[in-house]
């Protein structure tokens, strides 16, 4: 080989000895860096007439920051992005990220995705979740509500609330004694449950009844919110906020968690 050939060798292996290092001092280029994972733990809390779409996001890493890109549209808009459109949410790796959607109507459809982003680094998009807000929103005495009574009889009694359509029919039951007076134990149903797989329009009873006034549920949602599935039906989200909870609209009551978890 002659000396020129040499000399041509020798620099194609200096650089390509010096792009190595480079790459091994600088790390990968930003276009082949690791993206996140797609989310997982895709839930909305649709218990809410503002219902939240929640995932949880995590790093490459393991550890820092991560942006949530949340679209969601509503079935009306033939798959346009109506409600929010790459709309942010940034937590710390591994958290979940949660939402908070425009105010809809009562049974309102929806449809919503998201994906996880570090930097200019994204996710896939989370396959398409499908919901509506929950008719169970409507069931009820709502706080506040608008309703027109009815008489049926002497062992019941009805009415229809204005705002969610909803007909809830109360009917006595047993009267059992007890040591301060007697215990009425009763049903309740409602018809918002109708069509809804939600766990508290099923019962011993029938789909849509409860008993009354002892039925009552609390259900921990994965971002740490609660539902509250009260006396007749009524219900309501509580939203965590900072170690404590934003109560429904309308409602009275809060809602607090002890130190023993309870």
């Amino acid at each position: 080989m002659s000396s020129s050939g040499v000399r041509r060798r020798s620099v194609q292996v200096g650089i390509a000895t010096a792009v190595v290092s480079a790459v091994a001092v600088w790390g990968m280029p930003a276009a082949y860096a690791a993206a996140p994972g797609t989310p997982s733990q895709l839930v909305a809390l649709t218990e809410s007439t503002t219902p939240y779409v929640t995932a949880k996001v995590v790093a490459p890493s393991g550890s820092g920051k991560v942006t949530a890109k949340f679209y969601a549209g509503t079935y009306a808009a033939n798959g346009d992005n109506d409600l929010v459109d790459g709309k942010e949410v940034t937590v710390d790796s591994g958290e979940v990220a949660r939402l908070k959607l425009p105010d809809m109507r009562i049974g309102t459809q929806f449809k919503w995705q998201v994906k996880a982003c570090v930097d200019d680094d994204c996710s896939d998009l989370s396959p398409l979740q499908t919901t509506r807000v929950s008719p169970m929103t409507g069931a009820g005495e709502r706080p506040g509500a608008t309703r027109l009574q009815f008489s049926t009889g002497d062992s019941t009694a009805a009415q229809v609330d204005v705002g969610s359509g909803n007909l809830l029919v109360n009917a006595a039951g047993l009267s059992l004694p007890g040591i301060n007076g007697d215990v009425g134990l009763g049903a309740a149903y409602n018809s918002a449950a109708i069509g809804t797989d939600a766990t508290s329009a099923k019962s011993p009873l029938g789909y849509g009844w409860r008993l009354t006034p002892y039925d009552i549920e609390l259900k921990v949602r994965g971002d740490g919110s609660v539902t509250y599935y009260g006396q007749g039906g009524v219900t309501g989200l509580f939203v965590k906020s900072g170690s404590g909870f934003t109560t429904p609209g309308g409602f009275k009551a809060g809602l607090k968690k002890n130190d023993d978890g309870t």
